[in-house]
């Protein structure tokens, strides 16, 4: 809870970050914007919509939830949000770009830092990043000038040229090189199959090229998912005991293992996995709902942290038919998931049907209980 507790603090002050009300003047725009060439807005630029095309000057920083930005003037500030279709960079950047897009294009001068996730990353002979970049993609096409370092993680393609005037660090796909190229940094591949830029003609390198195999990573990513296991497993076992020592009656009835209780419980988890989500991006998106958005989020993080609470009961109920002490069959049933954590594949699936059933459980029985303490004041 304390991890979660920081978490939280970290994001609503990101959120107060970028909010427009932390520095005036600013500027609120919405639906299909065309900053025109010769206008110049002063201070930060708020916009959620269908397309924003800036050919004029923003001396701020600009904001964007939005399916389409072009950048064909000046931005004095950064570029922050989000772009589910296409970004396009031709003009200048004079701060840093961090954003979450479908694709992006640069075709011009971004002075800061690039950092982003993105399906595909474009960048033309004539483009020109000033500090580095760092990124996720499904496809990169990386040329033009970059100074600073570059750290890329991609799927199925990263096809590398221009000039990169620091370290270069890939992950993902083998590195296809493209000519002319010009390296002054040490290059760090972890791809597992050798490609030398040293090696092909139109090259020039002077640094270190170094292999690395990918399953070190792999390695180090068990021994996490291993520890977060064990952590996990102890943590929802002692939640479990000790709810079921305060609450014991509602914690039996919540876990009764009949069938009309698990496909209830299935069918409002699965609700509540898909929907509550879906409601928060919605609240956001109206920028009014974001408190009980962010309201809502809490008790999704809350649900994903104690679904196994109630889950542990339910199962050693199926498995010993309810014959053992209620603390032991908690115990059995909670070493069962943990040893069913470590088989691949097999895991995921287990892991996706407890989360499920555990959030109907907790959700699907909260009414009842109302109810049933509505109906004692009644008979008061």
């Amino acid at each position: 809870m304390k991890r979660f507790f920081v978490l939280f603090i970290t994001g609503w002050m990101l959120f107060l970050a970028v909010s427009p009300c932390m520095a005036a003047p600013w500027q609120i725009m919405s639906g299909e914007q065309t900053v025109e060439k010769g206008q110049v807005i002063q201070g930060d630029l708020w916009f959620r919509g269908d397309s924003l095309e800036i050919n004029g000057e923003v001396k701020g920083d600009v904001i964007v939830w939005a399916g389409q930005v072009v950048v064909n003037g000046r931005i004095d500030g950064s570029v922050i949000g989000a772009v589910w279709d296409k970004l396009t960079i031709g003009g200048q950047v004079l701060g840093h770009i961090r954003v979450v897009a479908n694709e992006m294009n640069l075709n011009g001068k971004v002075q800061g830092t690039v950092t982003t996730a993105a399906a595909n990353l474009n960048t033309s002979p004539d483009s020109w990043i000033g500090q580095g970049l760092l990124g996720i993609f499904s496809k990169l096409t990386l040329q033009g000038t970059v100074n600073g370092p570059v750290e890329v993680k991609s799927m199925p393609l990263i096809q590398i040229g221009g000039r990169i005037n620091g370290d270069l660090k890939t992950q993902g796909a083998p590195i296809t090189w493209q000519t002319p190229l010009s390296l002054n940094g040490t290059v760090n591949d972890y791809s597992g199959v050798a490609s030398d830029p040293a090696k092909i003609k139109g090259v020039s390198f002077s640094g270190r090229y170094l292999l690395h195999q990918p399953e070190e990573s792999r390695t180090q990513n068990s021994g996490l998912w291993t520890i977060f296991s064990i952590v996990w497993f102890i943590g929802s076992l002692l939640a479990s005991l000790i709810l079921y020592r305060l609450f014991p009656r509602t914690l039996w009835s919540v876990t009764e293992p009949s069938q009309t209780n698990f496909r209830r419980s299935m069918l409002v988890g699965l609700l509540t996995l898909i929907g509550l989500p879906i409601i928060i991006l919605i609240l956001t998106i109206t920028m009014v709902g974001i408190p009980l958005a962010i309201f809502l989020g809490l008790i999704y993080m809350i649900l994903l942290l104690f679904f196994g609470v109630p889950v542990n009961l339910w199962l050693g109920r199926v498995l010993f038919r309810s014959r053992l002490h209620p603390s032991i069959m908690i115990i059995l049933a909670g070493i069962l998931q943990m040893l069913i954590s470590f088989i691949p594949i097999i895991n995921v699936a287990t892991l996706l049907v407890f989360i499920i059933l555990g959030m109907g459980l907790i959700i699907g029985h909260i009414r009842p209980q109302i109810n049933e303490r509505n109906q004692v004041d009644l008979k008061m």
